[in-house]
């Protein structure tokens, strides 16, 4: 790392320092640059692929953590002997840091005293969130910690939170074992954070109607996802309160508290912005996120003219809850357009834009875009709903288990309708349906978006993988953006294809350099 950005050292640690910052042989004479400590490699195509560390730092949830550091903490602890910190994903996009400790007498350490005594001496991100302990700690030939031994935590067992008190959490704590498919959830337990996404969010809110005789939305959830803030959130709800339609909102809070400028998330075409609920897992628990969906979600009869109309409109929603900057904002695909575009209105303001994201957009979109086959109403339902755990259509084999028919399509809106949460409103109607509507309009507008310059850097998220069965169209590379962007244009690969930018494993590349970008923008 090397730039005007670049700190003089580390704050009377002259060693670590010297062996930080070194001389920068590409910079003018004097200037220097920072071991990150991260490896790479190029590739033949010219990407530089990240592939790990060369010492104890990790990154989780965008924070750098001083393995370390967790470690000497826990050695320093009177009841335990030896300690080993690690981050495991022992299920895919659910990264967690494992504390690892043996007993320094014959009673083994208690979890919950240990966990309690490093919050006093670590910040919340270096705490870990599942402890295992061992007999001894599993060593290699030479007599050092064999990592890759150390065995996966029990989380049930070890989460720590509170039990359930009232039926009512009780209730819930079960929806949430039973949706997420990890036992012994407790009160304290974070739906988004144990997995959970905007697909099993749906789920859950829908089965909780039923159990608990009382309305509960996606929007309750993404607001309260512990079970213990779910609970006081609806024993404050008047009876006759009404959810219905909130998921559809304009402006939907996927986590409406903290202390930090928002991020807004603009939906990509059709309209839903839901699938950036997975974003949330690798952000602080400080930092809002809102999404914001097409208008025409709630009203069917509204579809936009133009780019700069959605954005003009998007911006009027944003500044309901943060009337002036500095703003943080992200798109995907369309949606990156549209964040491109409000961000040069927000500038032309006078407003500052601190953060802006694109996630495999292109601003040369003239050209047709590549044709997906010609699908049946059936078959497009699965592709709108791709986005918030659905099929996917350019998978192997994907039509052939999706025949045409008109048998059989009322039964699969039914169940999308229950699984999803979504009114059946949005995906009835014979030749189409209004979330087709807009993503055929939000594909015309983007022919026809002739974007402005952003001044300042831009983070680009390009999908390395192209489309199966398809050519990548040659105008989507990176260096399109140079003429529409007078910053650093940072571009990061992402090992998936377009359609697949907000899953799981995308997101795990996604998440932390956005996160990052945050943290940087607040110091």
């Amino acid at each position: 790392m090397s730039g005007a950005q670049l700190a003089r050292g580390y704050l009377g640690r002259a060693a670590l320092t010297a062996e930080r910052f070194v001389a920068d042989p590409y910079g003018p004479p004097g200037t220097r640059m920072y071991r990150t400590g991260d490896l790479a490699r190029l590739r033949p195509d010219g990407e530089v692929e990240y592939v790990g560390r060369t010492d104890g730092q990790v990154q989780l949830r965008g924070f750098r953590v001083e393995l370390g550091e967790v470690e000497a903490a826990l050695r320093a602890l009177p009841q335990v002997a030896e300690a080993a910190a690690a981050v495991r994903a022992d299920r895919p996009g659910d990264q967690r840091l494992v504390g690892y400790v043996t007993a320094a007498g014959d009673t083994p350490p208690d979890v919950a005293a240990v966990r309690e005594a490093l919050g006093e001496v670590l910040p919340e991100h270096m705490v870990p969130s599942a402890f295992v302990v061992l007999d001894t700690l599993p060593l290699d030939a030479n007599g050092k910690l064999n990592r890759a031994a150390l065995p996966a935590p029990s989380f049930e067992a070890t989460t720590g939170g509170r039990a359930p008190r009232t039926p009512r959490e009780e209730t819930l704590c079960a929806l949430f074992s039973e949706v997420l498919g990890v036992d012994g959830v407790t009160v304290d337990d974070d739906f988004f954070l144990l997995g959970g996404h905007s697909l099993l969010a749906s789920k859950l809110a829908s089965q909780a109607r039923a159990a608990l005789a009382t309305e509960l939305s996606m929007r309750d959830l993404f607001e309260a996802p512990t079970v213990a803030r779910l609970v006081a959130r609806l024993d404050a709800a008047g009876p006759a309160e009404a959810h219905q339609g909130q998921p559809l909102d304009i402006l939907l809070p996927l986590r409406g508290e903290g202390a930090r400028p928002p991020l807004f998330c603009v939906h990509p075409g059709g309209g839903l912005g839901w699938s950036y609920t997975g974003l949330l897992r690798h952000l602080t628990p400080d930092q809002p996120v809102y999404a914001l969906q097409a208008r025409g979600l709630t009203e069917p009869d509204v579809l936009p003219a133009s780019v700069e109309e959605m954005a003009a409109d998007y911006l009027e929603q944003i500044r309901t809850v943060q009337p002036t900057g500095p703003y943080h904002l992200l798109g995907w695909s369309f949606g990156g357009l549209i964040a491109h575009a409000m961000a040069t209105r927000l500038q032309a303001r006078g407003e500052e834009v601190a953060t802006l994201a694109v996630v495999d957009a292109y601003p040369d979109n003239a050209q047709a875009l590549p044709e997906a086959p010609e699908l049946s109403k059936r078959q497009w339902l699965g592709v709108l709903l791709d986005d918030i755990g659905g099929g996917d259509i350019f998978a192997p084999g994907w039509l052939e288990a999706h025949p045409d028919g008109a048998d059989g399509t009322a039964d699969l809106v039914a169940d999308l309708c229950r699984e999803t949460g979504l009114p059946a409103r949005l995906l009835e109607g014979e030749a189409s349906f209004p979330l087709l509507d807009i993503l055929l309009n939000d594909q015309e507008l983007m022919r026809k978006f002739a974007p402005e310059r952003f001044h300042g850097d831009m983070l680009l998220f390009r999908a390395v993988e192209e489309i199966p069965g398809y050519r990548r169209d040659p105008l989507h590379v990176a260096d399109a953006w140079l003429s529409f962007v007078d910053g650093a244009l940072v571009v990061h690969g992402v090992p998936d294809h377009h359609y697949r930018m907000m899953r799981e494993e995308s997101l795990d590349r996604i998440g932390p350099v956005v996160a990052a970008a945050l943290d940087r923008a607040r110091s």
